[in-house]
């Protein structure tokens, strides 16, 4: 069964077209620069080498803004009721699970969001819609926080016998956002007897 989906990506069509305008510009002048040599006395010397290093330069800029252009905007992102799924840079396919996403940021420059979880920070780009993925993911977020009841380590039940289960069961509070940071690693001490 497909799960509902509260909010879908679109491109930033005007982020990718004022990077391809630069790229663009970049290799106009690069061609300029290099094609002005071609006729110039080589005997000028220093402005012969001038001409030659910023054609160089602007020439890698103008490639290189279009292979990042190239790895960046394949990004994808859509938010159901329980997982972040989408592509990330290189087209690579992940799938978070909404409860472990513990914050989101946003950049305006080329339009990113990244999604913070427990094993780190993934990053989307060129997100036209970033802002109201936000708003949907803070939401959820709040939701699940709310939801939530706050339960302390103390109370949750422990037996000395097993000890890796025990260990198991206090990571997956720890992941679900259930306990602290402090309260994991009060816990986890007094399981490992140190």
């Amino acid at each position: 069964m497909e799960e509902k989906v509260l909010i879908k990506s679109v491109v930033d069509v005007k982020s990718k077209v004022v990077m391809i305008v630069i790229s663009v510009l970049s290799l106009f002048l690069g061609i300029v620069f290099l094609a002005s040599i071609s006729g110039a006395d080589s005997s000028i010397g220093s402005i012969y080498e001038i001409y030659i290093i910023l054609g160089s330069v602007f020439l890698f800029d103008g490639i290189l803004i279009l292979i990042l252009l190239a790895i960046y905007a394949r990004c994808e992102l859509k938010i159901t009721e329980s997982n972040v799924i989408g592509k990330t840079i290189f087209g690579k396919e992940v799938v978070l699970p909404l409860h472990m996403v513990s914050a989101y940021s946003t950049r305006n420059l080329f339009s990113v969001i990244a999604v913070s979880t427990s094993s780190g920070i993934t990053k989307f780009s060129f997100i036209g819609n970033y802002r109201e993925i936000g708003n949907v993911l803070s939401k959820k977020i709040s939701e699940r926080q709310n939801n939530t009841t706050r339960v302390s380590v103390s109370d949750v039940p422990m037996h000395q016998s097993n000890t890796m289960d025990d260990l198991k069961k206090l990571k997956e509070l720890f992941d679900a956002g259930i306990i602290t940071q402090e309260e994991f690693d009060a816990k986890k001490k007094q399981l490992l007897n140190l």
